[in-house]
Parts: structure tokens; C-alpha cells; sequence
């Protein structure tokens, strides 16, 4: 019976040492093929993104004044949408202050207050006009200020967000929070132009460690095989 458990002990201890033998060299093996870099592991983020941006014009007296808003939502398009909101009629009469999106669609969707556009897309651009139409006769001129919530900006998470007009920017809109010029009655136009260098439905990378993770399993094959072995022993 003694002799028998000095075997049993013998046997464990030489599967033992097989083991860490075998765990050595798959470790060196592990070492050789899986250098310890990390494990890039692309994950997808949110892929339906909608943000908007409201654009206040005044004029010098404040007594006149609109806003339009702008954009986007996995469910809208660049074309007509449920989101784009036709702009109502001009007054009858003067002074006035006028804005909208100008569109290519059809009446009365080709002057818009509001426009929503894909969120899918990278650069996108927005039509903006404005009309200050003054008395008839008054030749003076008058100050009109666009302006907007940089906070709502932050947090549509995009990389360029700029004001132009005739080509030339004239408002970082993360920079500022509004952009002031001179009118006499005629029409002002500008485009608004956001670009996100990735796309909102863009992959997020995580890295894992390599080597930690191999040495894993090999451990726990070998701990598997063991506990076979021994049970089978058993039986």
C-alpha cells in the first residue's frame, strides 16, 4: 500500500514537472510568435447621432429679429425631409428682417427655417440668407448679428464648423458665438459648413495585451489535460 502511494506521489510530481516544463516552452514559444504589443479591438460607437444648432439674426434695433436651425439625424437626408420646415411669407410691409435655407426642392420647400441633414455624411453644408429690408427711402444702414450656442456645437462632436461668405470664412463657430456685418437692403448670403473627419458611426479601438492573454490559455489547457488525466486515473 506504501509502495503504491510513493508511485501515486511519483506520477503526480512527473505530470507536475511535465507541466511546467510544457509551460515554459509554449511561454517562450508565445513570446516568439506573439510579440507583447497590444490586440487592437474595434468596437462600433454610436451610429445614429442628431444634434441641432440654432442661429439667431438681429438687427441694430432688436425690434426685429428670427432664427433658423440646422442639423442632422440618422433618419434624416440630404434631400426633403420631415425635418425641413418651409420659412412663412414675408410681411406685407417694411422694416423688415428675413432669413432662410435656401434648397433646391420645389415651393415651398426651397426656403427653409429649419434643415436637417444625414448624420451618415462627412461635410455637409447649410445655404443661409438674410434680408434686412428697411422703410422705403431710408438709405442708412443697419447692423445685424448672427449668432449661435457654442455649447450646442460642442456637443454634436464636430471637427470643423465655419461661417462663410462669398468664399471667404469670415466665423469659426467653435471659436465665437456670434458674427456681426453691415446691411442697406440688399440680400446676404452664406454657407454653413460642418465637417467631421470621422464619421459619427466610426469604430472606437481598444487594445488588449497579447502575451497576458495567450499565457492565459495556455494555463488553462494544461490544467484541463491534468484534471483529465488524474480523472481517468481514478476510474
Amino acid at each position: 500500500m506504501a509502495q503504491r502511494r510513493i508511485n501515486s506521489m511519483k506520477q503526480k510530481l512527473g505530470i507536475m514537472i511535465s507541466a511546467i516544463i510544457i509551460m515554459m516552452g509554449l511561454a517562450g514559444f508565445s513570446q516568439a510568435v506573439f510579440p507583447d504589443h497590444p490586440l487592437p479591438i474595434v468596437m462600433a460607437t454610436d451610429d445614429a447621432e442628431t444634434w441641432n444648432v440654432t442661429f439667431h439674426i438681429t438687427e441694430t434695433s432688436g425690434i426685429n429679429g428670427n432664427t433658423i436651425i440646422i442639423g442632422k439625424a440618422s433618419n434624416a437626408s440630404d434631400g426633403l425631409d420631415q425635418y425641413d420646415l418651409p420659412e412663412p411669407p414675408f410681411p406685407p410691409q417694411s422694416p423688415f428682417l428675413r432669413c432662410w435655407l435656401e434648397t433646391s426642392f420645389s415651393v415651398p420647400f426651397n426656403n427653409l427655417l429649419q434643415e436637417y441633414k444625414s448624420s451618415s455624411t462627412f461635410h455637409s453644408l447649410w445655404n443661409l440668407s438674410i434680408l434686412w429690408m428697411p422703410i422705403p427711402g431710408n438709405q442708412s444702414t443697419t447692423i445685424i448679428e448672427i449668432s449661435w450656442d457654442s455649447v450646442e456645437i460642442n456637443t454634436a462632436h464636430i471637427d470643423s464648423f465655419l461661417l462663410y461668405e462669398n468664399n471667404t470664412v469670415v466665423a469659426d463657430l467653435h471659436a465665437v458665438n456670434s458674427y456681426s456685418f453691415s446691411s442697406n437692403g440688399s440680400i446676404h448670403k452664406f454657407q454653413i459648413i460642418s465637417q467631421t473627419l470621422s464619421k459619427n458611426n466610426t469604430s472606437g479601438q481598444i487594445d488588449l495585451p497579447i502575451l497576458p492573454i495567450s499565457l492565459g490559455i495556455i494555463v488553462l489547457v494544461i490544467v484541463a489535460i491534468i484534471a483529465l488525466f488524474l480523472y481517468k486515473r481514478k476510474k
